[in-house]
């Protein structure tokens, strides 16, 4: 009531009030003061207690990381720096190295008249050259003499092998296969007896007196696609200067579906010593587009029948 009383004029009662209430809090702070001044700050006293210990090797202080990262911007500028530096130098022109063309491969074609070789040459990015120009594959159709393959470089490959013509050609074929039967009868009994002729012409008489009526089959020398190929039972059609191929025909083959076939199975031979070939996943089956009958008097012309040569049977009306 005092207090109120010694208020000043012109104040109203919730002045007062306002007035009273800040009188109180400055006692209570002037009290909590004292109070602080006597006891010591217990926040302080707890970070003066962290600082003093140890700190484990895994916390570092934010100012030993400021001064790490400080230090890591420095050394990676001047890598940076000296990065430019090495650039600079490799495109010094006067110190700057050519740099190797790509040396192109080139193959011989000139003896080769297949188009899907050249096809496969462009695709693969091969070079075709000429005979005096460098090469490194020479592809011929043809069989390699002795003589080129001595003149050949270490690094140059050739796509046949000297005397590729003994088991290519059909004459020299049956004259070898039949040189090995009297060597090894038991590993080499796998075709059908056969006769070059006109060399074995006399044996083939004979044979043929011995035996009853048999079907042969006679072909060219080096003959290809079926072409110059018959079928006959009458020994007066095979006459005595005729440079031919002469076999018993085999009257019982294979057949699948009833028609005649025959399989190829391709191989790679790339070393004769070490002997070393490569079998190809894919073959090759051709078959005859009629179905076969053993051999007859009306039957022996019906050349679709008994050949699978793709080049006979293309004509064929089945």
């Amino acid at each position: 009531t005092s207090y109120r009383m010694n208020a000043p004029k012109g104040r109203n009662d919730s002045e007062g009030e306002s007035a009273e209430g800040e009188a109180e809090n400055e006692e209570e702070s002037e009290d909590s003061e004292d109070v602080s001044e006597s006891i010591p700050n217990k926040g302080n006293v707890e970070a003066r207690n962290v600082t003093s210990r140890e700190l484990p090797p895994c916390v570092k202080p934010q100012k030993d990381l400021e001064e790490q990262d400080a230090l890591y911007k420095q050394q990676l500028h001047a890598l940076r720096q000296r990065g430019k530096e090495k650039i600079i130098i490799k495109e010094d022109p006067a110190k700057k190295k050519k740099r190797r063309r790509r040396r192109c491969i080139g193959v011989n074609l000139i003896n080769c008249k297949y188009e899907s070789v050249r096809r496969a040459t462009r695709r693969y990015g091969l070079k075709e050259v000429g005979e005096d120009e460098e090469w490194i594959l020479y592809w011929t159709d043809t069989s390699v003499s002795h003589e080129k393959v001595v003149e050949m470089k270490r690094f140059q490959k050739i796509n046949h092998f000297p005397g590729m013509s003994e088991i290519c050609r059909k004459d020299l074929l049956a004259r070898n296969l039949n040189r090995m039967l009297k060597l090894f009868p038991k590993e080499y009994n796998i075709f059908p007896r056969t006769w070059c002729l006109p060399a074995d012409f006399g044996d083939f008489q004979a044979y043929s007196r011995m035996k009853k009526p048999k079907t042969y089959i006679c072909k060219p020398d080096c003959g290809c696609q079926g072409r110059g190929i018959f079928i006959t039972r009458n020994l007066k059609e095979i006459k005595h200067g005729d440079r031919l191929i002469c076999q018993q025909y085999i009257s019982k083959p294979f057949l699948i579906d009833g028609f005649k076939f025959d399989l190829r199975v391709y191989v790679l031979v790339t070393s004769c010593d070490p002997f070393r070939i490569y079998i190809y996943n894919e073959g090759l089956a051709r078959f005859a587009t009629s179905k076969y009958n053993e051999p007859s008097n009306s039957n022996l012309d019906d050349i679709c029948m008994h050949l699978t040569n793709y080049a006979i049977n293309k004509h064929s009306k089945n």
